[in-house]
């Protein structure tokens, strides 16, 4: 028996499953325990595979011992077998059991979505060191450290629009962005909380029916019931810039990608199949001129978005 089987039949009680099962690698790393290290943790080859590969709390292997694994997949919503499935970890922390298959896409996208707005910051003179880790309180930092000229200026966190395999009728795009917006959030206030660097966050749309009213919507609080449901049509503001004096969230510059075509669009400014907007929180005008010097932009040139 190992320490994830002595946890199961209460024959070791602990609050923090994770601090003791890393107390146990050091001690047989230093050789006061012996045996194979699977078998001194008490690991089946699926939770082993789950702990090691994928990154599962092990408190999340002792809960799944105690009250069974999840029959369904998080992502997918559909039953999981005994096929090989994976553990996704979501940016509030939360884990999830699901399909490989499922895994491999939402986490291919997010290292495709991180690319293209790193790509971006560098078009705009702007450094952007990818380095998200694991907080002691489960949540994620954000995924890059932007810096200027060697120098540290921000934070960029990366969020995906739609959330990819949210099961159908949980939610829409909408409260996806809502979510990811909260989230992103949570996650800026870990790493700046005196908000002292600038704190960019970056939607890349996948024709989720989003549209940038609906960002500005949300980053204002000015939540109007069409902004909720969704609606067509172009939006009011045309220009690739904009600013928010009324901005509510600790963001400084909002960046949203989108892949959509409207009819006559043609190719995006920021290539032939993404295009770009920026919305600035204005609401500190010493922030707002910072921010748009940071990228090159011109403050006085930027259109009211309210």
């Amino acid at each position: 028996m190992g320490l994830l089987d002595d946890l199961e039949k209460g024959l070791i009680v602990t609050d923090n499953p994770d601090a003791l099962a890393d107390s146990y690698m050091e001690r047989w790393h230093a050789g006061e325990i012996k045996g194979d290290l699977m078998d001194v943790l008490g690991l089946t080859l699926e939770e082993d595979t789950a702990w090691a590969s994928f990154g599962a709390d092990f408190g999340l292997l002792l809960e799944w011992r105690l009250h069974g694994r999840p029959s369904t997949c998080g992502l997918c919503g559909k039953h999981i077998g005994e096929e090989h499935w994976a553990v996704f970890r979501r940016d509030n922390g939360e884990q999830i059991r699901t399909h490989f298959p499922c895994w491999a896409k939402a986490a291919g996208q997010r290292k495709l979505d991180s690319g293209l707005v790193g790509r971006f910051l560098k078009r705009m003179g702007l450094a952007a060191e990818y380095s998200p880790t694991k907080h002691e309180s489960g949540l994620i930092t954000p995924e890059y450290l932007v810096l200027k000229d060697g120098a540290q200026v921000g934070f960029c966190e990366v969020k995906t629009a739609p959330v990819f395999g949210r099961p159908s009728g949980q939610g829409t795009a909408f409260t996806d962005l809502d979510q990811n917006l909260h989230a992103a959030v949570a996650q800026f206030n870990l790493v700046n909380p005196d908000v002292r660097l600038v704190n960019i966050l970056a939607f890349v749309d996948h024709e989720s029916g989003l549209r940038w009213e609906d960002l500005r919507a949300l980053a204002t609080e000015d939540i109007a019931a069409e902004a909720r449901a969704g609606y067509e049509g172009e939006s009011k503001l045309d220009t690739p810039l904009g600013q928010a004096k009324a901005a509510k969230w600790p963001v400084d510059v909002y960046l949203w990608f989108s892949s959509k075509r409207g009819p006559g669009r043609g190719p995006g400014r920021f290539g032939a199949r993404f295009s770009f907007k920026m919305l600035f929180n204005s609401n500190d005008p010493g922030r707002f001129l910072h921010a748009c010097t940071l990228f090159g932009v011109d403050a006085a040139a930027v259109p009211t978005a309210d």
